[in-house]
């Protein structure tokens, strides 16, 4: 049975039967440190002496003195207008990308550097490394070259400074084969006992093959760049082909990577070279100056192409069908889709 309290209406206060009337009053609150018991904890806290610490009382000590390289990087302030130059071809080089072409290629081009043979030479080594280790923007460092030639040429009558400097740095890089150190390597790795160390030496050989292999691919793809703005003669470019093949004849084991070299030329440049070998052809057949005996020998022997002009690309073609069968699988299969890439017109 419930019981209520002598107070009556909405305000009223339920109290239970149970509960004792005398303590049913809550107390009042008069903060946080209104119990005497926390209060009494906190004077007895303030009356007890400092404790020492002796991890934060630190003695004075002399600084630290950190250890300096011999040869440790400085900002260089005062440097030559050469530096200067390439540091800002190189930061030209890195932002050029298609859309950026055509405001880059305007402040490349006001450097002429074509007027300092020093200065053109070191730029061309940038150009060229760039266009080497970056394949997917080659092209754009041809249209680059080519906006170059075409400047010098407008502003003097001689021949091109720029294009000859390239091309010849092109030439020495396809020439140049550092076999030597690849073959220093493994014979390093051979007599190696250790079998850690022979392996580490294992991976940088693969390495050192990797890396030459890019160059030498990168260089042919750069070549086919600057065949297609006209900047390399099908005569040059008839006899890296002509070159490639040979080396590959003339190998012992078969040289593989000549034959790789030579169909990635004629991939980037096969469709160029074809209309070019028809327009050659069709000339000859209404002049009538072909010779027969020339074609002849060109038939047996590929390598006589490099003594004429014109761009056979039906005697490379032949040949390399005739080589599919005496290498690799990947590497005929290469073969193969670059007759069936010309058989749709490239």
């Amino acid at each position: 049975m419930r019981r209520f309290d002598s107070a009556s209406g909405p305000g009223a206060r339920f109290i239970p039967g149970w509960v004792d009337k005398s303590q049913s009053k809550p107390k009042a609150y008069h903060g946080r440190l209104s119990d005497r018991t926390h209060s009494n904890q906190r004077e007895r806290d303030r009356k007890r002496p400092a404790v020492n610490r002796p991890s934060i009382d630190r003695p004075n000590r002399e600084p630290v003195k950190l250890h300096k390289a011999e040869n440790a990087w400085k900002p260089e302030r005062n440097i030559d207008a050469n530096q200067k130059l390439y540091k800002n071809v190189r930061s030209l080089l890195n932002k050029l990308t298609p859309s950026t072409f055509d405001e880059l290629s305007r402040d490349f081009l006001r450097f002429e550097v074509y007027k300092n043979k020093e200065q053109m030479g070191e730029v061309i080594n940038i150009i060229f490394d760039k266009a080497v280790e970056e394949p997917n923007f080659c092209a754009l460092y041809s249209d680059l070259c080519k906006m170059q030639v075409v400047k010098e040429s407008k502003e003097s009558k001689d021949k091109s400074k720029f294009r000859s400097a390239l091309l010849t740095r092109c030439q020495n890089t396809f020439e140049e084969k550092r076999m030597s150190e690849i073959n220093n390597k493994k014979t390093e790795m051979e007599k190696e006992t250790d079998e850690r160390k022979k392996r580490e030496l294992k991976i940088e050989l693969m390495e050192m093959e990797a890396r030459e292999r890019r160059r030498m691919l990168g260089n042919i793809g750069f070549i086919g760049q600057l065949f297609r703005h006209e900047l390399i003669v099908p005569r040059i470019l008839n006899w890296c082909i002509v070159h490639l093949l040979k080396n590959h004849s003339e190998s012992p084991d078969g040289d593989e990577e000549s034959i790789e070299c030579a169909v990635k030329m004629l991939e980037s440049v096969g469709k160029l070279a074809d209309r070019q070998c028809q327009q050659q052809q069709h000339a000859n057949f209404q002049s009538g100056s072909s010779d027969p005996h020339a074609q002849s020998a060109q038939q047996d022997h590929p390598q006589e192409a490099q003594k004429h002009e014109e761009f056979n690309t039906n005697l490379y073609f032949e040949h390399l069908k005739e080589v599919s069968t005496k290498v690799s699988n990947r590497v005929r299969f290469l073969i193969l889709n670059l007759i069936e890439l010309r058989n749709v017109r490239f």
